[in-house]
């Protein structure tokens, strides 16, 4: 009963929003609805630490993120004509719409546009893993996995991008500097 009313009071997300959450106000919230065991695993998933958490919603998450990134290996070993196998992880079946989000992905123009490409296919696996009428830890998994994504595309700005470009800029001077 708990996770239907929790998954029910959740403020509904958009990859392109605003976090309604912070990460300790949900995790917090979370905390007091979910029993101690469910909580634990719900911040495991929320931190990223998923080969702590047994299941069924995660181990198919994970396989997901594993094709996603063997996609991804065979399209940059592709560019690079080098052979993607060393860098495979070999128990992931090759999935034809992992293939195709990625290789579209991969033609945008821009690596913010990839990016954001490869979170919108992230996100729309998130949608079919949990339908809307799924109330249980799924659910809550699920959330926590797109507050995380949105809390970060919320955090990149133009003056942090800057910021960054010049501290890699910098060492690449210095390093040329002798």
């Amino acid at each position: 009963m708990a996770h239907y009313y929790l998954v029910s009071s959740l403020i509904p997300l958009t990859l392109e929003g605003s976090p309604p959450y912070t990460p300790e106000d949900f995790l917090s919230s979370c905390r007091d609805m979910l029993a101690r065991k469910d909580a634990i695993a719900l911040e495991h998933v929320y931190h990223g630490r998923l080969d702590e958490v047994n299941h069924p919603f995660i181990k198919e998450w994970k396989k997901l993120e594993y094709r996603l990134k063997n996609a991804l290996v065979r399209a940059r070993t592709a560019r690079m004509k080098v052979s993607p196998d060393p860098y495979l992880r070999n128990d992931t079946p090759l999935d034809d719409a992992t293939e195709k989000a990625v290789t579209e992905a991969m033609n945008k123009p821009n690596p913010l546009e990839r990016e954001l490409a490869l979170d919108r296919y992230r996100w729309k696996t998130l949608e079919e893993l949990t339908p809307i009428i799924n109330f249980d830890l799924s659910a809550i998994f699920s959330y926590a996995i797109k507050l995380k994504m949105v809390i970060r595309w919320n955090s990149m700005t133009d003056e942090k991008g800057n910021g960054r470009f010049t501290g890699v800029l910098d060492k690449q001077l210095q390093g040329l500097a002798l």
